[in-house]
């Protein structure tokens, strides 16, 4: 696999020239789930979330190619989706609109999971306090045991509402209820370990 920041060696992987690095590593993400090389998709998984979490910074405008990419080609229940969410509702503000169209062709699903995610920060400063989030894991665990070791807060995805969420679940009437403590597997975490 090629360095993060070798974008010509990502360039000959996919046979395209898109001005987005992780644009190129959300479709080569998707090309490794299409084809089932899971140890190939969880160094992706690896890979995508370092990147953003290394300080990644988007305008609009390129987030609704990747949103746009990665909402048409990884399956539902895949933290990174709840990722690319996140990094855009933690750093986006009216100023980042370089096109105020881009905003509106965002994904519909993109727009429903950022709307989930205002409600959890809303809801987690009762009486404008801000309380303590726990530390939410983004990357995919290969078995049990990573998943047992990892120390932060995993996303459980609700196949009946087609929904992930990392916490509370928030029912309606506002009574909160846990989250489906089942862990996904067939991730990797950040002491990723192909043994």
């Amino acid at each position: 696999m090629p360095a993060r920041k070798d974008y010509e060696a990502w360039c000959r992987i996919t046979g395209e020239h898109t001005f987005s690095l992780l644009h190129l590593m959300i479709e080569t993400y998707a090309f490794a789930d299409r084809n089932l090389a899971f140890t190939f998709r969880r160094a992706m998984n690896v890979a995508i979330v370092d990147e953003i979490r290394d300080g990644l910074r988007m305008q609009v405008s390129e987030m609704l190619l990747v949103a746009q990419e990665a909402f048409a080609t990884i399956p539902a229940d895949r933290p990174l989706l709840q990722l690319l969410v996140d990094t855009h509702c933690t750093y986006w503000t009216v100023c980042c609109e370089d096109d105020s169209r881009a905003i509106a062709q965002l994904p519909h699903d993109f727009v429903v999971h950022a709307m989930r995610r205002l409600s959890q920060k809303l809801q987690s400063k009762p009486n404008g306090r801000k309380t303590k989030e726990k530390i939410w894991c983004y990357y995919e665990h290969a078995d049990e045991v990573n998943y047992d070791r990892c120390q932060k807060e995993h996303m459980n995805y609700n196949r009946k509402k087609d929904v992930g969420s990392f916490g509370k679940d928030v029912l309606c009437g506002g009574a909160c209820v846990s989250s489906d403590s089942s862990s996904p597997v067939d991730s990797e975490d950040e002491s990723f370990d192909e043994g």
